[in-house]
């Protein structure tokens, strides 16, 4: 896809700026080669005062012509915030969007049109009840239709072929209390939360539609309607215990609940989740950082029907992970992690169903990262993960297990960086990883898999002033299989972070 577009922006008043462009688009998809103009109009208002409302507003409207598709990205977004006192604060968004999207399906002869509709709402308002407890309340909420059509354009469409339609309802409100101390050093906070969503499909009739095959598809696509509620209720502590120690503690429950309407659908479900993380940050020394964290997650999933009650379980992680952050000097800094992860999973309905047995996954991690700036410009960077975890049955009444493989994985990279200009990087470097496999057996512990693969790396970061960052990686590996054959694997990502 290659797209061109140019225009001017023109700014009637000073914080208001409008954008027409104009371009062509040159597209290939499922090898048919497309093109045509491109119109996009912008507009945009910031911090505009009117009466003590403060307004922000921005929209776009965005069409691709590509004949015989068409491609459309639209929205607008309308933000208004009010300090009515010193101490109450309301803030209302409104948006509203719609993205149409055209591919074809089979060769040139058949596309398929997906058209989405959005509009959103939200409100947060925020009291100060005392001077160091503070007070919001939210409520949003959210549609979305998407409408999925095939157009066939040198035949009729089959009998059976039909056009459907989602619609998507979601509700969300939470009430939050925070506390903040005199000088800032301990805090704390409070949310009560609440979210429902409700999607319904549904199929549309057509002139040549078989009665029969209609009935049959709509009870299919009725069948994906599902309501879930999810309540919650989580904290937070962050309190000095001495000039150089801290402690933070955190911890949420939920409740969420699955029901879906139609007999065919067996996905009705309810989920319990429970997490508590405890942690200790201690200054050691002005080069030294310590810090200790303690994570414990169980969750509970009860299937309503006996259709899938089988998979109803019990999952209990358990994870200590210290870390050290070592900074003798502005050139260089060391940080080392370690964890150790138990992960057990117990089935309810163990005894009775022969397929489904209770596992454990244990994991143990180390991790060295150092950095060290040669020069303004240069530095070296190197990473190091050792990573070593095992699988096994579980007998939890008894507390034993049974291993049946583990595994032993080894990642070392080295880089040099340069960056020429603040927000502009550039790196090189190469990157190593190999995998051992153990099974184990009556007559002991085996290895029976061994990975290896090994190649260069690159990196460009640009941080485009305010306006977002853009992040290019790529890598080469020569992956060696344990027959002793090697195969060559190129990767490349890209990450694109627009702030508006």
């Amino acid at each position: 896809m290659n797209s061109l577009l140019g225009g001017a922006v023109y700014l009637p008043f000073q914080s208001v700026s409008l954008s027409p462009m104009a371009g062509y688009r040159w597209d290939k998809q499922a090898n048919v080669r497309d093109r045509g103009p491109s119109l996009q109009f912008g507009a945009r208002a910031e911090n505009l005062d009117l009466d003590g409302y403060l307004f922000n507003a921005a929209g776009q409207y965005h069409t691709d012509n590509l004949n015989p598709r068409k491609l459309e990205s639209h929205f607008g977004r309308v933000s208004v915030q009010k300090q009515f006192t010193p101490s109450a604060r309301d803030s209302v968004d409104f948006g509203a969007a719609r993205n149409r999207r055209e591919f074809y399906v089979s060769g040139d002869s058949t596309i398929e049109s997906r058209v989405e509709n959005i509009f959103a709402f939200s409100n947060l308002l925020s009291y100060d009840i005392f001077p160091r407890v503070a007070a919001s309340f939210f409520f949003g909420v959210n549609t979305r239709g998407l409408d999925k059509k095939l157009r066939y354009r040198d035949a009729l469409p089959p009998p059976g072929q039909f056009n459907t339609h989602i619609d998507e309802l979601r509700l969300e409100a939470f009430f939050q209390t925070d506390y903040r101390s005199r000088d800032g050093r301990t805090g704390g906070s409070l949310r009560f939360a609440y979210s429902e969503r409700n999607e319904s499909h549904a199929i549309e009739l057509s002139d040549n539609t078989v009665p029969r095959l209609f009935a049959e598809a709509s009870a299919q696509e009725e069948s994906k309607n599902n309501i879930s509620r999810q309540t919650s209720l989580s904290g937070t502590l962050d309190f000095p215990i001495s000039l150089s120690d801290r402690v933070f503690l955190s911890a949420a429950a939920r409740i969420l609940r699955y029901d879906t309407p139609s007999l065919l659908n067996v996905e009705d479900r309810d989920e319990l989740l429970i997490v508590a993380s405890l942690g200790t940050r201690h200054r050691v020394s002005r080069y030294l950082d310590l810090e200790i964290v303690l994570d414990g997650t169980v969750s509970h999933l009860v299937y309503l029907l006996s259709d899938r009650s089988a998979n109803n379980n019990i999952n209990r992680v358990l994870r200590l992970s210290p870390r050290t952050t070592y900074r003798p000097s502005s050139f260089f800094v060391t940080m080392n992690a370690f964890e150790v992860l138990a992960n057990y999973t117990v089935y309810d309905f163990e005894q009775q169903v022969a397929l489904v047995k209770s596992f454990s996954f244990r994991q143990f991690g180390w991790i060295d990262s150092t950095s060290v700036q040669l020069t303004r410009r240069i530095g070296l960077d190197f990473f190091a993960y050792l990573k070593l975890y095992e699988r096994g049955q579980l007998k939890w009444a008894e507390f034993r297990e049974r291993t049946e493989n583990s595994y032993i994985e080894k990642t070392y990279v080295v880089q040099a960086r340069f960056s020429p200009e603040p927000g502009l990087l550039f790196a090189v470097g190469i990157r190593f990883f190999s995998q051992s496999r153990f099974a184990y057996k009556p007559e002991g512990k085996r290895q029976d898999l061994y990975l290896r693969s090994a190649g260069p790396t690159c990196l460009i970061g640009w941080e485009v002033g305010s306006h977002g960052q853009i992040g290019l990686r790529g890598w080469y590996e020569e992956r060696r299989q344990p027959d002793g054959s090697k195969t060559g694997l190129t990767n490349m990502t890209m990450n694109i972070l627009m702030n508006f």
